[in-house]
């Protein structure tokens, strides 16, 4: 995961947001090194409590919005780990996402 290290753009997304359609967002390291695409499809979607999809290799995550208090939303992520990398590795990756996402939306 030195990739979630490293700048890293989306320079793509397709994303049909509905039970049973499918997302790819294309992700590229900002010096062109490395680059993969995440698809999967949609299993369960929920506004505002729970997302629930599986990559195009079988792997499961779920995403659940909890409410704290009215300006505070906690976000829990459980995923099913990968063969390649240590689960620690992919634990970092994935915070790195949720860090980038929490800025972005604190930025606007």
């Amino acid at each position: 995961m030195e990739f979630c290290k490293r700048n890293v753009v989306c320079p793509s997304a397709e994303n049909n947001f509905r039970v049973g359609g499918d997302f790819n967002y294309r992700m590229e390291a900002k010096d062109g090194t490395f680059g993969f695409d995440y698809k999967g499809t949609y299993d369960e979607i929920i506004p505002l409590q729970i997302i629930k999809y599986h990559l195009e290799d079988g792997r499961n995550v779920e995403v659940v919005f909890e409410s704290i208090d009215e300006s505070t939303t906690k976000v829990i992520e459980t995923f099913d780990p990968e063969n390649q990398e240590s689960r620690q590795m992919q634990r970092d990756g994935w915070y790195a996402i949720l860090d980038n996402f929490h800025k972005h939306v604190e930025n606007n």
